[in-house]
């Protein structure tokens, strides 16, 4: 598991918005993950 999985450290605030442009959710639906990702491979 990773530092940010495990509560150790926190990705930065640019990343977080990365990943929630990623996934296509809110960076607070990504947060809270209030909000269900389908991945399509």
């Amino acid at each position: 598991m990773s530092k940010w999985e495990n509560s150790i450290s926190y990705p930065d605030f640019h990343r977080l918005i990365l990943f929630s442009d990623f996934f296509n959710v809110s960076l607070d639906g990504f947060m809270k993950g209030e909000q269900i990702v389908i991945s399509h491979l």
